[in-house]
C-alpha cells in the first residue's frame, strides 16, 4: 500500500521536498510514463497554485522582471509528476498531523510536510507598516514599492533588517534587501 504523504504549501520548500520522493529514470521522456506506473507514495499538495520566483523580485526595481515574470502555475509540473493538486487554504491539522482539514474536505495522510515559509510581520514595530516594503513580502509588495519610489522626488530610503542575537551568526541573512540596495 502507498504512503500518503500531504504537503501544505508549494514554494521552494515543498517543491524541493517533492523532489525527494520521485523516482527519477535515466530519461526524461519515460519519466511521465515510469511516475504514472510506479510510485511509493501518493502525494498530494494544498496551496494556491502559484509559484512565486522570489530571487527574480528585487529585478522589478530595474523594470526587467513584474509580478506576471515571477508567478508560475506549478499545476502542469505536478500534473506531470502524478501528483494530486488542492486548491484551498488549510484551516486545521488534527490527529496529530494526521488530519488536514481544509475549506473543501480533509485529507489523511501518513506524513506531514508543512512548506509555508517565514510569517513575514510588519507590525514588529509600531507605526511601519505603512511605510515598510520588502521583496520579502511578494511581488504585490514589491510594485507598491516601486511606484512608491518613481513618486518621490527626493528624500532617504532605509535598508536594514532585523537581528536575531539568539541565533549568533547573521551573515547572509539581508537578502533582497541589499539586492535592491
Amino acid at each position: 500500500m502507498k504512503k500518503q504523504i500531504t504537503i501544505i504549501g508549494n514554494g521552494f520548500a515543498s517543491l524541493f521536498f517533492i523532489g525527494y520522493f520521485l523516482s527519477i529514470p535515466t530519461f526524461p521522456i519515460i519519466a511521465y510514463f515510469f511516475r504514472r506506473i510506479y510510485s511509493r507514495y501518493d502525494i498530494t499538495v494544498i496551496g494556491n497554485g502559484k509559484f512565486i520566483y522570489f530571487p527574480a523580485i528585487p529585478e522589478f526595481l530595474t523594470k526587467k522582471r513584474n509580478k506576471a515574470d515571477v508567478t508560475i502555475d506549478i499545476r502542469p509540473f505536478l500534473r506531470r509528476r502524478n501528483i494530486r493538486f488542492i486548491e484551498g487554504t488549510v484551516v486545521d491539522i488534527q490527529d496529530g498531523g494526521r488530519t488536514v482539514i481544509t475549506h473543501d474536505g480533509e485529507y489523511k495522510n501518513d506524513y506531514l510536510f508543512i512548506g509555508i515559509g517565514p510569517s513575514f510581520r510588519k507590525d514588529d514595530i509600531p507605526g511601519t507598516k505603512d511605510y515598510t516594503y520588502s521583496p520579502c513580502y511578494g511581488p504585490d509588495d514589491m510594485d507598491v514599492f516601486v511606484k512608491k519610489l518613481e513618486s518621490l522626488s527626493a528624500g532617504i530610503i532605509y535598508v536594514g533588517y532585523k537581528i536575531n542575537r539568539m541565533d549568533g551568526f547573521v551573515a547572509g541573512r539581508p537578502g533582497p534587501m541589499y539586492e535592491c540596495a
